[in-house]
This record gives structure tokens, sequence and C-alpha cells, in this order.
């Protein structure tokens, strides 16, 4: 007893330090899923935040493009045949110079638009300001032979454009101040095309362009833009911002973070790429200018995207939080579930010791065990029995259900034929004229008729059965009119109309040939056409019920069999197609008529039959069954 005790104490001890172990795996992987989680919604905002400024800053270049080819597009600066006098020459000096006010001022991107000769001289400027513009007279032009932005001009050939870096726009060597962002575009002109050799550019202000920018930023995404040397043009610290042209000790990324740089170096321009550490960054490097045919360097800027500090550590504790309280939970779980484990067994060894004491009651208990298993594997077999009759009850009650229409109207017709015989051997007594007997004749052979038509369906639902009864869904396809196959139903079904008051209809809308099973459809229809009449009229009242007929489409036709009786009870329709569902079962209805409709509907004709909902119906309809059938069953 004390060594099995010992026992389960032992394993009680080494599962749940295992139990202990496993929860905290698990807890460090639901870390991990969350903190990564977390950190993917954090890159994705980013991700919308770079792609929405990679955008806004492309549409900016492509107007910057766009302008520039409208601007050296123009007659205005085109040479022509004869300017070699002074006159002209005024005149061409100031037809330029009103190209460029009217398209300066058309814009509020054009900061200034100059146009320098061969040697760097400018010899037109036009400055903008504040829907404002400057001419600057020829004594104050300045030569930019020095500057970057015409060396790496000068290199481009038309028809491309070249754009520069983004620095801040600088006259005679002092800087502009409010400062203003600018992107210089320059377009290379020639002698023999334009009026001198030289180069156009024209400074476009993209202080709206940053301003914006700095908008966009939030704790998770705060927006830096960089040149491609890592300096700042746009940060949270103002200070920092074009620090680099003040030749201020302001670092750049390269030295504030030189494994950022250096992965931010590496990768693919107009790739985005992330970066975790401290923050959370992402960021991409999106060309500004690149042309092959030329010795200009490719140029472009970084836009990077990073989160406060406090968003990774807030971050990082959040998921050690979800972790922590996902172990303590785990560890609580295993814990009562070990304890309780651990309180059973020792039960259960007191239970087995006083098993062993009652070994007697346990025999006996046995052999009444034995008893009930063999009382319930007879039980089990008149299960099986009873499942057998009730399936023969079933088909027989559908066989008796589907019987009782066509030879009942064998019998009427029969005995019709019968009675107008007897009346004819009366009247051979008395006196036969010929048109009593060509009018006897006819009725005669119209109940034959009739009779036959309805022997001929008790045969069809004979055989339907039998092959139902061997799991044979299928039936000799042949080809058929739906016209011929409702006018036969209807001449069928016209005795049983005839004594009501509710009006049978046909509404046939089509006049194709179907290849399918016409005995089937023929019985499907009249089940719905005689469940409309029993079930929603009551005897004497007036009515009408409408059978229409048309396509739905090229390889599908449609029946809907429709009445404005009493309608269907709400509680019946989700089971109405059920075995043995039916609301008049006291009127001798066994409820296998509808069930017997899906049956033939899905499996023999490989088609659908549904009940319409009640908002679904058409004005004055109250019930509405429809019947999607495929106009060639042997091609599906």
């Amino acid at each position: 007893m004390l060594k099995q005790v010992a026992s389960i104490k032992r394993s009680f001890v080494i599962t749940l330090t295992g139990a202990i172990v496993a929860s905290f795996l698990f807890s460090c992987l639901v870390f991990y899923q969350q903190y990564q989680a977390k950190l993917n919604s954090i890159q994705d905002i980013q991700d919308d935040l770079i792609f929405r400024s990679h955008n806004l800053f492309n549409r900016e270049l492509g107007s910057i493009r766009q302008l520039m080819k409208l601007l050296v597009a123009d007659n205005a600066l085109k040479s022509t045949t004869d300017n070699s006098d002074s006159v002209n020459l005024n005149q061409i000096n100031s037809k330029v110079l009103q190209h460029f006010i009217d398209f300066g001022s058309a814009t509020d991107l054009i900061s200034q638009i100059r146009w320098l000769d061969a040697s760097g001289q400018e010899r037109f400027r036009v400055n903008f300001e504040n829907n404002a513009y400057e001419v600057i007279p020829e004594n104050e032009l300045q030569n930019k032979k020095l500057r970057y932005y015409f060396q790496q001009g000068m290199l481009v050939k038309p028809p491309n454009i070249y754009t520069s870096v983004l620095d801040l726009n600088i006259e005679n060597k002092v800087i502009v101040k409010p400062y203003q962002p600018t992107l210089r575009a320059t377009y290379r002109t020639n002698s023999s095309d334009y009026y001198f050799d030289g180069l156009l550019v024209v400074n476009f202000n993209l202080s709206d362009l940053f301003k914006q920018f700095a908008s966009h930023s939030e704790a998770k995404a705060q927006l830096f833009v960089l040149n491609s040397e890592g300096h700042w043009l746009l940060h949270q610290d103002k200070s920092k911002e074009w620090a680099f042209m003040f030749d201020a000790q302001t670092p750049s990324l390269a030295e504030e973070s030189p494994k950022l740089w250096q992965h931010i170096a590496s990768l693919p321009i107009e790739e985005i790429g992330h970066f975790a550490e401290h923050r959370v960054k992402s960021f991409i490097k999106m060309l500004m200018f690149d042309d092959n045919t030329s010795e200009v360097e490719t140029n472009y800027v970084i836009l990077l995207v990073k989160s406060i500090d406090e968003v990774l550590q807030n971050l990082f504790w959040h998921a050690i939080q979800t972790a922590g309280l996902t172990m303590l939970i785990l560890v609580a779980i295993f814990g009562v579930y070990l304890w309780r484990e651990y309180h059973f067994k020792l039960k259960l060894l007191s239970s087995a010791i006083e098993l062993q004491q009652e070994q007697q009651a346990l025999t006996v208990a046995n052999q009444k065990l034995n008893k009930n298993l063999i009382q319930q594997q007879k039980l089990q077999k008149d299960l099986v029995e009873a499942q057998k009759l009730s399936s023969l009850g079933m088909m027989v009650a559908g066989i008796a259900h589907e019987m009782n229409t066509p030879v009942g109207g064998a019998v009427i017709s029969t005995s019709n034929a019968q009675v107008i015989c007897q009346k004819l051997q009366d009247q051979i007594q008395k006196g036969l004229t010929k048109q009593y007997l060509d009018e006897s004749l006819v009725s005669i052979n119209d109940n034959l008729y009739l009779s036959r038509l309805n022997l001929d369906k008790a045969v069809m639902h004979i055989k339907s059965f039998k092959r139902m009864a061997i799991d044979r869904a299928s039936e000799q396809l042949v080809s058929c009119d739906m016209n011929k196959i409702v006018d036969d139903l209807f001449a069928v079904l016209h005795p049983k109309f005839k004594t009501s008051r509710v009006a049978l209809n046909k509404h046939i809308e089509t006049n194709c040939n179907l290849v399918s099973r016409p005995g089937i459809i023929s019985q499907l229809l009249e089940n719905l056409i005689l469940n409309a009449l029993e079930h929603g009229f009551n005897e004497g009242e007036v009515g009408q019920i409408d059978v229409r007929v048309f396509n739905l489409d090229l390889k599908t036709i449609c029946i809907t069999v429709s009445d404005n009786g009493m309608g269907i009870n709400p509680d019946l329709r989700d089971k109405l197609f059920e075995p043995f569902v039916t609301s008049s079962r006291n009127h001798g209805h066994t409820g296998l008529g509808l069930s017997m409709v899906k049956q033939w509907a899905t499996k023999i004709l490989q088609g659908s039959v549904s009940i319409k909902q009640q908002e679904e119906l058409p004005k004055g309809i109250s019930t509405q069954f429809e019947i999607v059938l495929p106009i060639n069953i042997s091609v599906l």
C-alpha cells in the first residue's frame, strides 16, 4: 500500500514538472506570435505610409517632368531664320521672358526659371513667389558654371530631363529663408533648335510636399526623408533638417545607426525593407534620376518610417504579459487537473482494495452483466428487423399513396364505360338510333382511353418503385415534348377537377424537346397538383392552380406549380420534403408525396425542387413550388 502511494506521488511530481516545462515552451511560442503579429501590424502601417508618400513623391516628379516638357516645347524658345539684328533680339528677349512669366505664374511649384548659356552664365532669370514674379535685370545675373546641377545637366542629352538632388535654394552663396526644399530640373538646349546653346534650369519649390509628409506622421509611423548620403531632409527634430548644408556637426544616419544604414544601402532601389532594433523601421530608396546614356550619377532619396522608442518597448512588454498570463493559466489548468488526477488515483487505489474484498459480489455482477449483454444482442437483432420493417413500411406506404390515384381513376373510367354499355343495351330493346350509338361508342372509347392511361400510370408507378427498391435511380432516356406531357397529365386529372371548383391552368412558354424521363416528370407534376388541390383548398372553395413551364437558360427549364389557396403553415416549411410530414393525417394523408417528389427531382431527373419563400411570391399566389430540370440529362 505505501509503495503504491509513493509511486503515485512520484508520477504526480514528474508529470507536473513536464506540464510546467510544456507551458513555458507554449508561452514562448505565444510570445513570439504576439510579438510578431504586433510587429507586422506596425510594419503594415509603416508600409502604407511609405506607399502613400512614395506615390505622392512620384506624382510630384511626374508633374515636374511634364512641366519641363511643356516649357521647352513652346516656339517662344526656338530659333527662327533671322534673329541677328537688335530689334529682333529685343523681341526675342521679350518673348522668352513673357513665356517664362506666363508659364511660372500658372503653377505654385515653380520658384525660378533660368536659361544659362554654355559657359554657365545666366541669360534669363525670373523668380516667382507668392503669386508674384520678378524679372532679374542683366547686371544681377550670375554665373553658375561651378554649381553641380549645371555640370550634371550639361551631360544629359535631350530629350532627357535631368532632376537634381534635393537641397535648399541658394542665391549669391546664401541659403534663402524661409527654407525652400528645392529640386532643379534641367533641359539641354542647342543652337540648332533653340536661340542659343545652353541649359534651361527650373527650380521647383517642394515646401508643400514636405508639409504633407510631416502631417502623415504618428506614434507608430513617423516619416523621415534622407538624401543618398544619409543626411536628413525631413526630421522630427527640426535642428537636424538640412544640417549638412550649414557644415554643421549633426551626424548622418550612417553615423547614427551604421547597421541600419548598411541594411538600407544593400537594399535594391524601389523595394521596401524592414529593420527592428529599438524601433520598428521601414524604408524605401526612391529613384529620382537615372540616365544610362550619360555619365551623370544616379540619385535617389530615402523614405524612412520609424516608430517612437516606446512603441517597440510597449509591444515587447505586452507580448511578455500575454505569454506570462498564458503560462499561468496553463500551469493552473494542468495543476488542478493533475491534483485531481492524483487524488483520483489515491481513491482508485482505495477502491481497488475494497474491490478485492468484494470479489464474490463482483462475480455475481459479472454474471448479471453477461445476461444483460445477451439481452442487448437480442435487442440489437430486433432493432435491425424493426428498421427493415420500417423501410418496408415506408415503401408500402409510398406504393399505396402513388397507386391510389391511377387505380381509382381506372376504376371510375371502367365503371363509367359499364354504365354506358348498360344504357346502350336498354336502348337497343327500346329502339336504337345511329346518333345514340355513335355518342355511346365515343363515350365508351373515351373512358376506356382514360382507364388505359391510368393503368399505364399504375404500371409506371410499380416500375418506378421497383427501381427505387433496388437502388437504381435511372430510367430509359427519351426525347419528349413538355407540352405533350402536361396535356396527357391534365387529361388524366380532368375527372378529379371536374367535381371541384378549382381551375387547373397551364402556361407552356417553351417548345424545346427534353431528353429526360417523361413518366417521372408527369408523376412529379401530378403529386404537386394533387397536393395543392387537397391541402390548399377547402371543399367547395373557388381557386386556381397554375402550371408554368419556361426556359431558364439554354441548358435548363423551370416548372412552377402555383395556387392561391390557404398556403402552408410556416412551421412545416423547413421540413416539408421529409417523409411522413403532413398537416392532414386525420384525412388519410401519409406525408410521403412531397418526399417522393424530391427523390424523383434530385436523384432520377438530376434537377432540384424547392418551395418559394412567402416574401418572394407574386401577388395573388399563396404557394409556389419550383422545379429546375436539365434539358438534356445525357450530357450531364
